[in-house]
């Protein structure tokens, strides 16, 4: 079981990944605001941020760039929904994510990159 944070402004995004989540019985943290989630960083210690790009408060890169100052060993999956003018996931490899992930996500290939992340081989592969 890992600790994760989750941040995204979607109520929507937030329940569907954390029952994805709680299938595997990780520890879910949500959170909309970035702000909120990089004062969280702060106070508690994570196995893994999945943070959204475009959010209120502070943006996703932010939130990267933070983690990677306050909690370097954290593992980061980014994900974001914009495909816009800027390839913001390939911005946030660059700022220090480990991964990302293009919304909307089928949820295999989602827990698929969790897996990954966090070292752990699903029980269908062993």
């Amino acid at each position: 079981m890992a600790r994760i944070l989750l941040l995204d402004d979607s109520a929507s995004t937030l329940q569907l990944v954390e029952q994805m989540l709680a299938t595997r019985g990780h520890q879910v943290q949500s959170v909309t605001d970035g702000l909120h989630g990089i004062a969280l960083l702060v106070a508690n210690s994570y196995d893994l941020l999945v943070t959204d790009i475009y959010m209120p408060g502070a943006d996703g890169i932010q939130i990267i760039r933070e983690c990677r100052r306050l909690r370097p060993p954290v593992k980061i999956l980014a994900m974001s929904a914009r495909d816009g003018h800027w390839n913001m996931l390939a911005t946030a490899r660059v700022m220090g994510a480990d991964a990302t992930i293009a919304k909307p996500f089928a949820q295999n290939e989602f827990l698929r990159q969790i897996d990954a992340l966090l070292g752990a081989v699903p029980a269908a592969e062993r």
